[in-house]
């Protein structure tokens, strides 16, 4: 009866920890953030660097950690990415960011620095920072990797690398799609097409996804498809966000939903804070009666309660005793 009462107490405490909730808490974010303005060999442009201050300091209030170069040079550019990419293996989340001049030649996106002197194909892949090489360092699994530009300007350099050559580049970037799972690519605006600059501190769709970047309660895709509402509304319908999508699940940059209510009654809580304690107390019982039980002296063959059995047969055999009436005297 002991030991079964042992067993039994054992398995409530298997049950007990078998039932406990798990809970998902919010996963390491890191975040690259590059934005060029100012151009030496190329005019100005009056948003990026204030794109990307924008976007790091919304970030860093969303619980990002934040990589910010502003106005960088190739080694500069070169080495945040190279600081981002040793960073990426601890990241739950993975987010870059982009806003200045950018450029496509032969299927390869290029991003253009602000020291940058492009007169030939060459100096291209030579003087910028491939897209691709940031894209694969992004590759990973068990992380959502997401990718947004804001380079699809005018490219300056397209009269000089037309002239002779036959890797001329085109208009705007060139589409990418996401590879493997867990990657999430946004443009600005649609393959091969400019976006706008805006009259304003931030570009249109910056300015649409400073908006709602940060809203409690929507999946990274929804919040999209409100920054495209946003831009074309602003842009009277000639720029549409572009994006390209393996992510698997949902993803909020921001707080995910509410739980139900019922989730969060008195009651649940008041339920939840008794699980550990009762699942304290079954553990100790059980060690009070392993630790009694070893303290207990083995049992052997001769133990009365293993001679059950012998002492009954032995019993019969006995010779019982008559019990006589008294004899009346007389």
């Amino acid at each position: 009866m002991h030991q079964l009462h042992c067993r039994l107490l054992f398995i409530g405490l298997c049950l007990a920890l078998t039932v406990l909730p798990i809970e998902a808490f919010a996963g390491t974010r890191l975040a690259l953030v590059l934005g060029n303005s100012k151009y030496q060999a190329v005019p100005v442009l009056g948003n990026p660097a204030n794109d990307a201050a924008d976007l790091a300091t919304a970030l860093r209030g969303m619980g990002f950690s934040v990589i910010e170069a502003r106005d960088g040079t190739r080694g500069a550019m070169a080495n945040a990415v190279r600081d981002f990419s040793t960073r990426l293996s601890s990241a739950d989340v993975a987010l870059f960011f982009y806003a200045g001049h950018g450029l496509q030649m032969n299927g390869e996106n290029y991003l253009v620095p602000v020291d940058a002197k492009i007169d030939t194909p060459a100096d291209v892949r030579f003087n910028t920072v491939n897209l691709t090489d940031i894209q694969q360092e992004m590759e990973g699994t068990g992380r959502a990797n997401i990718i947004i530009l804001d380079a699809c300007r005018n490219n300056p350099f397209l009269e000089k690398l037309a002239r002779g050559s036959r890797a001329a580049p085109s208009r705007g970037l060139g589409r990418v799609d996401a590879s493997g799972q867990g990657s999430l690519i946004v443009y600005s605006t649609q393959p091969n097409n400019v976006a706008l600059d805006g009259a304003g501190r931030n570009s249109p769709f910056t300015a649409a996804l400073l908006k709602h970047i940060a809203t409690p309660g929507i999946e990274v895709r929804q919040m999209l498809s409100r920054v495209r509402g946003d831009v074309l509304a602003a842009t009277d319908q000639k720029q549409t966000p572009w994006d390209s999508s393996s992510l698997v699940g949902d993803v909020y940059l921001a707080a995910p939903p509410p739980r139900s209510s019922a989730a969060h009654s008195p009651q649940r809580r008041r339920n939840r804070l008794r699980r550990p304690r009762r699942q304290q107390e079954a553990w100790n019982s059980w060690l009070r009666l392993r630790s009694r039980r070893r303290r207990q002296p083995r049992r052997s063959a001769s133990h009365p309660r293993r001679r059950r059995g012998a002492r009954t047969a032995s019993a019969s055999a006995r010779p019982r005793l008559r019990r006589h009436s008294p004899v009346p005297t007389s």
